[in-house]
């Protein structure tokens, strides 16, 4: 199993989490930003390359 952080490690908000194994790829949470944080960063769609052979998506 691999968990890979794609962004959000220093922020509450915005995460982009990805757990694999050899067969599956799950994406947790996906989210933005929150609205009141010191910067909104709106590049969702430089991670869409992510969704790629993704067996779940995990969205609150």
């Amino acid at each position: 199993m691999k968990i890979t952080i794609h962004r959000g490690i220093d922020q509450i908000g915005g995460c982009i989490t990805e757990i694999a194994t050899d067969n599956k790829r799950i994406l947790i949470d996906l989210g933005q930003n929150l609205p009141d944080g010191e910067s909104v960063i709106n590049d969702i769609d430089e991670y869409s390359g992510l969704q790629y052979a993704i067996h779940s998506v995990i969205r609150n």
